[in-house]
This record gives C-alpha cells, structure tokens and sequence, in this order.
C-alpha cells in the first residue's frame, strides 16, 4: 500500500478530511498592536487526523463548534524547504535564497465526527498577509487602514483541489 505524500507547498496530505466550508470572523482590530483577533470555523467532508497550514498566527484554542469541546493540537515550528530539484545533493553548488520558502507551522488536529471545528486565533504584527497603514500614510489622514491581498500563499488554511475561499 502506497503512503500519500504531501506537496512541497502544504503541509496537507491528499487523503485526509478536506475543508467543504469556511466561516470567518474578525473579532477584534487592534490598530495599536497592529493584529487581528479571528475565528475561523471550518467543516470538513469526513472526521479524522488533519495538518492545516499556518502562518504567522497564535493559535488560541481549537473547539468542536457543535458541543464546544475543547481539541487538543499541536502547533509545530516553522520549515525551511528546498524548493528546486535541480542541484543534486552531493553538489558543491549554494541553493540561492530564491529556492528557499518557509512553509510556515503545521497544525495537526483531530476533526470530530460532527465534522465542524473552530479555530480561534491573533494575527503577529509582522503577519505577510495583512497591510497596515496608520492614518498619516492615508489620503485623508484621519483613519488608519487595514486591507490584504489575500496571496494564496499567505491567506490559507488548508489547500482544498478544486475550490478556493476567499477571507475578506
């Protein structure tokens, strides 16, 4: 029997529950700070061991959304992966910084068999995802500015083949 990998992108391996609805919620902006204090509520298609993809965030809890039970998690440490294939590895040659990406930290999880968890979470002031303007670099210069891009790379959970979600 063939064990499935996961690719060098995500920490996702194809196989286990995937994602069929995401629910998110801004709870709090803190323009001081700068972060963001959020909720994500996902359901997936079937219960089991799951690795979602973070990045630059606080995991704070980890609940089933349907008794509000507590799920125990891990929060692994960063990766650095080499991305390119071409230099072999008894090769001499350096592997330029471009060819280097952090995926980010794992967090592994059980989901219940309701299939519905939330994760409650603080955004890091250097989070890549989120651009914070304060009000003097604004065109009126009265109010701050929060806004993303929403890049796949940084605005993801969890990669799900064939749909795509959108956070703001």
């Amino acid at each position: 029997m063939m064990t499935a990998v996961r690719g060098p992108h995500s920490y996702y391996i194809p196989g286990q529950p995937r994602m069929v609805r995401l629910d998110w919620v801004v709870e709090q902006v803190d323009f001081d700070e700068p972060t963001l204090k959020c909720a994500a509520t996902l359901t997936f298609d079937t219960d089991g061991q799951v690795d979602l993809d973070t990045r630059r965030l606080e995991i704070e809890s980890v609940l089933d959304t349907v008794n509000g039970r507590s799920i125990d998690f891990t929060h692994h440490p960063s990766e650095m992966v080499v991305q390119s294939t071409l230099v072999p590895e008894d090769s001499k040659q350096k592997v330029s910084e471009l060819d280097r990406v952090v995926l980010g930290r794992r967090l592994s999880l059980s989901v219940p068999t309701d299939r519905k968890i939330t994760i409650k979470y603080r955004t890091l002031k250097d989070s890549p995802a989120l651009q914070w303007l304060k009000r003097e670099q604004t065109v009126g210069k009265k109010d701050p500015l929060l806004f993303t891009l929403g890049v796949f790379l940084y605005a993801r959970l969890h990669p799900v083949p064939g749909r795509s979600f959108r956070a703001l």
